[in-house]
């Protein structure tokens, strides 16, 4: 939740100023690349799971080559 509110906090400030072309720009863009982060994070997450079988900290950690 706490990362979905940063986005949207950082896509409404840049919106504010809605009547500048280059804020609308901006404003897509930090949309754009903020789904794109969530989604790299998601694949991230899920290659952990997948390599580990778990997301406990201590288990993955565990199980990591020293």
């Amino acid at each position: 939740f706490g990362w979905e509110a940063v986005g949207l906090v950082s896509y409404l400030l840049i919106g504010f100023w809605y009547k500048k072309p280059t804020a609308i720009y901006a404003n897509l863009k930090a949309f754009l690349v903020n789904r794109v982060g969530d989604f790299g994070f998601l694949l991230g997450i899920a290659a952990v799971l997948m390599y580990s079988g778990s997301l406990d900290y201590m288990e993955v950690f565990n199980q990591a080559p020293v």
